[in-house]
């Protein structure tokens, strides 16, 4: 499956590392070359911009700073929503509030893209505890489910 991923800092790279080890093509992007590095390093490819990490992605992982940020990488041109495969998941690996997630899916945000966002409660070495917030309706969970996790 492809997947992107946007913010691999501390808590993104394992992930990755994970869904690379997993089989999975991931497409990472930060606005730290560090980060980036570290990314590659442990097997995604590295995109040049949010929108370059997010272009055809069946799933979409945002690990960033606040949920501001979230919003703005979620809904600025070239950004998750505007470049993702049509139907794709976004994940939220941040603490967003709740009643944020509505928000994010009004307007032309949504157009042809949220389907559902995930929230990652933790990730403590191989394991990770998933809350969702938002879900899609029953056929595209029940479809998704054993694909991604």
């Amino acid at each position: 499956m492809q997947l992107g991923f946007v913010g691999v800092g501390v808590m993104g790279v394992p992930i990755v590392r994970h869904l690379v080890g997993a089989g999975h093509a991931v497409k990472a992007f930060d606005v730290s070359p560090a980060a980036l590095d570290k990314a590659g390093a442990v097997g995604a490819g590295i995109a040049q911009s949010v929108g370059d990490a997010a272009a055809g992605a069946q799933v979409v992982f945002a690990a960033v700073s606040n949920q501001d940020v979230l919003g703005e990488v979620l809904g600025q041109p070239d950004g998750i929503f505007e470049r993702a495969a049509p139907g794709a998941v976004v994940v939220d690996l941040g603490t967003t509030a709740f009643n944020s997630y509505f928000d994010y899916a009004q307007g032309n945000m949504a157009a042809a893209l949220l389907g559902w966002i995930a929230h990652i409660e933790y990730v403590r070495d191989d394991e990770v505890m998933i809350r969702i917030p938002v879900a899609a309706d029953p056929e595209m969970l029940d479809q998704l489910r054993p694909e991604w996790l």
